[in-house]
């Protein structure tokens, strides 16, 4: 066990399984891990069939979604390396005036939960951005793209 989180770097990590809250420690651990082994790809997929179509507005509410916690991407000391972020079927919600995620060139989220304001500080955190995916989002009525830093191209 001493050896453990010891080798070498890590290019991605990715976990499609249904996790909800309950799971957040281990999920956030594992993040952590593959943090700190400097990954570039984070793919999270919690959908409760993975591939299959479901409606996740009758099988699950907000509260028992596991919430990704933006900070972790700042590993102690270390600049984030992540540079795609993928997220599906979870709650996101991004501190304000947060740099966590300066190194983010891509963000695809999927049926997450985050309203407009969050989306917002989100994405005025993100100066290297190039593409954005933005798919089942029901909570987002009138989203605004502003900002100098902003460079999308997709």
């Amino acid at each position: 066990m001493h050896e453990r989180g010891k080798g070498s770097k890590v290019d991605s990590f990715s976990v499609h399984f249904p996790l909800s809250k309950d799971f957040a420690q281990q999920l956030n651990q594992w993040i952590s891990c593959a943090i700190i082994k400097g990954v570039e790809n984070i793919d999270l997929d919690l959908s409760e069939s993975y591939g299959l179509m479901v409606d996740h507005n009758s099988s699950s509410t907000s509260s028992e979604e596991y919430d990704f916690p933006c900070w972790l991407l700042a590993a102690a000391g270390k600049k984030c390396t992540v540079k795609h972020l993928r997220l599906a079927w979870c709650s996101l919600s991004a501190p304000p005036g947060s740099n966590c995620l300066s190194s983010l060139i891509t963000i695809q989220l999927q049926g997450v939960n985050i309203n407009e304001q969050q989306l917002e500080s989100l994405l005025s955190s993100c100066s290297s951005l190039e593409a954005l995916s933005l798919h089942l989002l029901n909570d987002l009525v009138d989203l605004k793209f502003a900002g100098p830093n902003l460079r999308l191209k997709h």
